[in-house]
């Protein structure tokens, strides 16, 4: 299974985005053609103050200063629209009226289909910014790792008590349950059993436990986690710390 390096957390790293199928552009070239879809999540205009703010771009300025300066900003920017102007924001975007639609003949009148729209062009600034962005493929899967387990009932992070839970952490820990090759799996004594998981965080730990009772300590424990993460290869993770068996 190819993975890539994206963030699969709430942070963004790049431009996320996914390949897919064009139907249209594949019938007309009688090949398959494939388009590059974006995922991005919004961030609001709040979000965007409270950053300024935080990063001292502000001048003394408040965050909320910001935002009732933006509210005013396209207040006044709608009403120059109304009255026909295009509107330039720096080199960050351009705000230009347009009509919808299309007409019978070069001399009939508007209908009221042919409504009067606002479009946007990113300006200069963000057009160069843009340009030079990471670019992430999500679709392929970005890499689980397996970076710690702790005993939940005595915090060892060496040897895990039969019965007890188990705190296993990493980064993009997520499998299709259904699949009964998907998952977190122990090999003890040469037998392998898959983790019970009680709680499957989100992405970056799960806490589980082992199936079968041990009942002889200091017996090496290998944990892997295996997954596909929405492809078609199963991927297997091996945690590269040492975990013997206790016994309570």
């Amino acid at each position: 299974m190819a993975y890539t390096n994206a963030d699969a957390g709430s942070a963004q790293s790049g431009v996320n985005y996914k390949m897919i199928k064009n139907a249209m552009l594949s019938k007309a070239s009688g090949s398959d053609v494939y388009t590059a879809v974006v995922t991005a999540p919004s961030i609001s205009l709040s979000k965007l103050a409270d950053r300024m703010e935080a990063e001292g771009q502000l001048g003394g300025l408040k965050a909320r200063d910001v935002t009732n300066i933006i509210d005013a900003l396209a207040e006044v920017a709608t009403e120059y629209l109304n009255e026909g102007y295009a509107v330039n924001i720096g080199s960050i975007c351009r705000f230009f009226p347009s009509i919808k639609g299309t007409t019978a003949s070069k001399t009939a009148a508007l209908t009221a289909d042919n409504q009067v729209v606002v479009t946007c062009s990113a300006g200069s600034m963000l057009r160069n910014v843009a340009a030079n962005a990471t670019k992430i493929r999500i679709d392929a899967g970005a890499a689980p790792t397996l970076t710690g387990v702790t005993d939940m009932g005595t915090l060892s992070t060496s040897a895990l008590t039969s019965g007890h839970q188990f705190l296993v952490t990493g980064t993009n820990l997520t499998w299709d349950n259904t699949q009964a090759d998907e998952g977190f799996y122990l090999v003890v004594d040469g037998v392998e059993q898959k983790l019970t998981v009680a709680d499957a965080g989100n992405g970056s730990y799960v806490i589980g436990s082992n199936g079968t009772a041990w009942t002889t300590a200091d017996l090496t424990i290998a944990l892997s986690f295996r997954t596909r993460q929405g492809a078609t290869d199963l991927a297997t993770v091996q945690y590269a710390g040492s975990l013997v068996t206790a016994v309570a």
